[in-house]
C-alpha cells in the first residue's frame, strides 16, 4: 500500500500497487514534487526514474 498526497489539490489517494502509483500520476507532477509518496508503514518514498521524462 503507497499513501500519496497530491500537493495542489491538497489531496490523498491511496494505492495498492506500485503498478497503480505509476499509472496514477504523471511523471512531470511526481518530478516537481507535486506528489509526495509514504508507505504503508509511514516512511517517506522518493520517486526514481528509469526513463527521463520529456516536456513539449
Amino acid at each position: 500500500m503507497i499513501f500519496a498526497v497530491e500537493t495542489e489539490e491538497r489531496s490523498l489517494t491511496v494505492f495498492p500497487t506500485e503498478g497503480d502509483v505509476v499509472a496514477y500520476c504523471e511523471g512531470l507532477d511526481v518530478e516537481v514534487a507535486t506528489w509526495l509518496f509514504w508507505a504503508a508503514d509511514g516512511s517517506p518514498l522518493e520517486a526514481e526514474f528509469i526513463t527521463p521524462n520529456k516536456r513539449g
